[in-house]
Parts: structure tokens; sequence; C-alpha cells
């Protein structure tokens, strides 16, 4: 999936949601592939890259652009929430050590990256 922004930050955030204000990271017209979507009670995201940082964003930040989404695990966690997101996301302590700049993560990553660029050329 291909999102653009059309806004950088919710006018009237849920209490609990999270990355409400993105104004410092994204800027209204520029496009993201989506590397994962969570939905959870306090509200729907996205996974998107800006080079540097993977962001969980407000879905609402932005309008798909391309609906093309990758094979992607679905799972169900105990505190109801839904996750949509690539095998490697699953696997023990990955977004802690990509946050972390681990370079055995940040490999992997690139390696994702590459194969859902692919899918847009």
């Amino acid at each position: 999936m291909k999102v653009e922004c059309i806004r950088t930050s919710l006018d009237n955030p849920p209490l609990d949601s999270i990355n409400h204000n993105l104004d410092e990271y994204l800027t209204i017209g520029d496009s993201f592939l989506v590397y994962g979507i969570r939905f959870a009670e306090s509200g729907r995201y996205v996974y998107i890259y800006d080079g540097n940082h993977l962001i969980e964003a407000p879905i609402s930040l932005f309008k798909i652009i391309h609906d093309l989404t990758p094979k992607w695990k679905i799972k169900i966690w105990e505190n109801m929430e839904i996750t949509f997101w690539p095998e490697l996301f699953y696997e023990s302590d990955f977004l802690e050590n990509f946050a972390e700049r681990e370079s055995e993560e940040r490999q992997l990553f690139s390696d994702l990256q590459l194969e859902i660029e692919e899918r847009f050329d």
C-alpha cells in the first residue's frame, strides 16, 4: 500500500491516541510505502518509514494512493488489537532492535523494503 500525507496532526485526537502530532516528521503531499497496519482501541495506524525511523502514524493523516498490499500475517492480540504486518515484525524483539538501529534488523528491513518497493515499480 502507498499513502500520501494530507495532514500532519489530528485536530481532536482521542486521549489514548499515539503520534497524533507528527509535524516534525511529515510534510503534506509526501508519499510513503506502508510497512504494516495496526487496529487498536485508540485508533487505526499505518507504519511508514521516513528513511531513519519506522513511524506508527494515525491512518487519518493519509489518503491511500495505491491499495496493493503484500502477503502479510494478521494477528489478533490478547488486548484485542489487530496487526497486519510482515512476518519479520512478529519476530521477537525485531521492532525494538530496529528502533535501536541494530545492524542485523536494519539489514533485514532493507531486504523487506526492496521487496515491497519492487511491487510498485
